[in-house]
């Protein structure tokens, strides 16, 4: 099976790299529901880049919302 797009594609290491992300973390998101890839054969995740752009679109910033306000 080869999965063409007419947009660029990216395994679960560049998506990572992409969103400054680990791998791990990638995957745990994949899991959760927060990042939805297309899978390959072999059951490797391939992210579309208007995925992995809506994810950085929409993401919470980091850190503890209580100490980074300012009052």
């Amino acid at each position: 099976m080869i999965l063409q797009a007419k947009e660029p594609m990216y395994t679960t290491p560049e998506a990572a790299a992409f969103l400054k992300l680990s791998e791990h973390t990638v995957r745990k998101y994949v899991q959760r529901g927060l990042l939805t890839p297309t899978r390959s054969i072999g059951n490797a995740y391939i992210f579309l880049e208007s995925e992995l752009r809506r994810y950085k679109k929409h993401k919470r910033p980091r850190g503890n919302p209580m100490f980074s306000a300012v009052n």
